[in-house]
């Protein structure tokens, strides 16, 4: 392998992992609101059960005989009451796979308590699983977004109905949802094995308890390890999905080998197997391959050099960079990687925060005929403010396009002020007052696209240029 080669290989493979190390970090987040859900059920499921057994035994303890005996005598209205509201609430919600656990578990015509208790347990598990449902849906639609435009180089964004198709294709025979109801029935079951042998073995209400807060854990500890597994599955999908819409035909595995690493992964590695894009299934020929998987999806080295690297028919040289009245010179062609125009967005970003902003805004405002007070809101949305974004409250990453727009705006003249660089300022306004109105940063950004395309734009002017 030749060094150029190596090097890009190099690249990909860390492109990949950056990718990794952004779900690793979105994974705590998860994991935090998973340990606290599971958490407040077990701890109302335990109250339900010193409550029942505090009211029908004697002593704390009761035998599984004594049990159904003594609770066949005891009025059971408000239990039906109950079990008639988490019908009606179901149906409500269209929650047919809730309805279906609620019919197998309610047998009103010889219903004793310990039936409805169960009841009530399977109603309970129900709304947790409705939670997790949205709570997964969130995470995988964030990651899919996220490992799309990350894939590649260059601006990308899923539409919502290729983003819906990625997230809800099942892996190993199940989708995340049919995942998340599979581990709550197991934990349903759990659960009524925990409260049927404790009074068959005539165990104390504290020990039922610490029994009923231990398949709680395991549930949860399950539960993160689907997120940790459909984590892997979306971003190889989407990451699959932004090679072929560039027009790629290859893959290959990209596997992190440390102390680790699983011999099922390891063996991929060794194989190094070349593979077809239109062939990829997520469990066969593509991660993960087992639960908590982290192995990768990277092109084919040759033939991403082949589509992004290919400069031989316009070679960059340093006179680009002061050519003129435009210098953005950097683009796909010289900079594949991307990784100039990285830098001096960084660079440029820190610069602007670090200049006087009255006269940064003044400016500006002079050169575009922009209020002072409308590019003041524009400087502190696009350098300055912090949004809940996918990475978390953060702000907006630094664009190479943006920084270049910037740029000939607030140069002294204005002289070389581009049509796409006014977009960008109507962009900016609108989207930060769409969002200061209530709306999230996806939402406004689409919103205002329709009136003002930022990028569109930019792509129109690179094109007249040569550059795409």
């Amino acid at each position: 392998m030749t060094k150029k080669k190596q090097a890009h290989l190099d690249y990909w493979r860390a492109r990949s992992e950056a990718i990794f190390r952004y779900v690793d970090q979105t994974d705590l987040d998860v994991f935090a609101e998973l340990s606290k859900l599971y958490t407040e059920q077990a701890v109302a499921m335990q109250k339900d059960l010193y409550q029942f057994v505090l009211t029908y035994a004697e002593n704390g303890q009761m035998s599984y005989r004594e049990a159904l005996e003594r609770l066949r005598k005891v009025d059971l209205s408000d239990y039906q009451e109950n079990a008639k509201r988490y019908f009606e609430q179901a149906k409500e919600e269209k929650d047919l796979e809730l309805l279906e656990r609620l019919n197998e578990q309610y047998v009103a015509a010889r219903a004793n308590r310990m039936d409805l208790l169960h009841l009530e347990m399977t109603y309970r598990l129900g709304r947790l699983s409705r939670t997790l449902q949205g709570t997964f849906e969130t995470y995988l639609k964030k990651t899919a977004k996220y490992a799309y435009r990350k894939a590649m180089v260059g601006s990308a964004s899923l539409d919502d109905v290729l983003l819906k198709a990625l997230v809800e294709t099942p892996f190993d025979g199940q989708n995340y949802s049919q995942q998340l109801w599979a581990n709550t029935d197991k934990l349903a079951k759990d659960l009524r094995d925990v409260l049927k042998c404790g009074f068959i073995r005539g165990d104390s209400v504290k020990t039922m308890a610490q029994d009923i807060a231990n398949k709680y854990n395991i549930a949860r500890s399950r539960a993160q390890t689907l997120i940790r597994t459909d984590g892997t599955a979306i971003v190889n999908r989407a990451a699959i999905q932004r090679y072929k819409d560039a027009g790629l035909t290859y893959y290959r595995d990209s596997v992190h080998l440390d102390e680790r690493t699983t011999a099922i992964c390891r063996e991929v590695a060794r194989k190094n197997e070349l593979k077809r894009i239109d062939e990829m299934v997520i469990g066969v020929n593509a991660a993960p391959y087992h639960y908590n998987c982290r192995t990768a999806v990277i092109p084919e080295v040759d033939e991403s050099d082949e589509r992004l690297d290919n400069t031989s028919d316009k070679v960059y040289n340093e006179t680009m960079k002061s050519s003129g009245a435009v210098y953005g010179a950097w683009n796909d062609r010289n900079d594949p990687y991307s990784k100039e125009r990285d830098r001096h967005a960084e660079m440029y970003y820190e610069q602007v925060r670090n200049r006087d902003k009255t006269l940064e805004i003044a400016r500006v405002a002079r050169n575009s005929s922009f209020s002072q007070s409308e590019i003041e809101k524009i400087y502190n949305h696009v350098f300055i403010n912090e949004y809940n974004l996918h990475g978390g409250i953060q702000r907006f990453d630094p664009s190479y396009d943006m920084a270049e727009s910037w740029r000939r705006l607030s140069e002294l003249a204005g002289k070389n002020i581009q049509s796409h660089d006014i977009i960008m300022l109507h962009h900016e306004l609108g989207e930060y007052l769409l969002m200061q109105s209530g709306l999230s940063y996806e939402e406004a950004h689409a919103k205002i696209n329709q009136d003002y395309n930022y990028y569109e734009a930019l792509k129109a002017w690179q094109r007249k240029r040569g550059d795409l």
